[in-house]
């Protein structure tokens, strides 16, 4: 997903107006994801919705924000009606 579309995305997930701490617990899975190297979402059963994907962005620029990149969500397919993505700690040299 480009980046300008994630910052689209994103406002308008943070504009719908989200619960107190929000940004605090993202930032927590996010770290917690990048020790299992993926971070995993529960999405809609028929496939990833638009509200899903604001929410994907969100987590995408807020993981930038704090050292990590977050790479292409995929739908899983087995059921399990989540969408998994990779997700890194960027290294300074």
């Amino acid at each position: 997903m480009p980046r300008d579309r994630d910052l689209k995305y994103a406002a308008m997930f943070w504009e719908k107006g989200q619960p107190k701490g929000m940004l605090e617990a993202m930032s927590k899975n996010i770290q917690s994801a990048s020790l299992e190297g993926k971070i995993h979402m529960f999405v809609n059963p028929k496939g990833i919705s638009e509200n899903e994907k604001m929410k994907m962005s969100a987590y995408r620029l807020l993981a930038d924000a704090i050292g990590y990149e977050i790479g292409a969500y995929n739908f899983n397919k087995d059921g399990s009606h989540t969408a998994t993505a990779p997700i890194n700690k960027r290294y300074i040299k």
